[in-house]
């Protein structure tokens, strides 16, 4: 759990939680990463910078994997509004992905079993 200390104009000093989780973040991979991003972009014309926000990651980041997703033709960039789309090609890899998601506890509790 994350502790801010505020100051007011007066000096007075307040002690807040946060429920954002400092060193505790897992590991993700680039296709969580992704699928995040599009997700952020699922039929809303968003910005980077709520990209940024919702995915939790750097401004230089967010631009190496929006190029990326653009090139693929996964997320469309709407240059007079300067926001982004997820394309159907991307809503189609957010299906597979989410379905893929479904079938990992299958995956790891057969990966655990111990051969007799």
């Amino acid at each position: 759990m994350c502790i801010f200390v505020l100051v007011d104009l007066v000096d007075n000093i307040f002690i807040r939680q946060c429920s954002i989780k400092c060193n505790t973040m897992k590991y993700r991979d680039k296709n969580e990463i992704i699928a995040q991003i599009l997700e952020s972009a699922n039929g809303n014309r968003v910005r980077l910078t709520k990209i940024m926000y919702d995915v939790y990651i750097s401004h230089t980041v967010t631009k190496e994997y929006l190029t990326l997703l653009i090139e693929r033709g996964l997320i469309q960039y709407l240059d007079g509004e300067r926001t982004f789309k997820t394309t159907e090609k991307g809503m189609n890899f957010l299906r597979i992905y989410s379905k893929a998601q479904e079938l990992n506890p299958i995956i790891t509790k057969f990966s655990n079993r111990k051969e007799i």
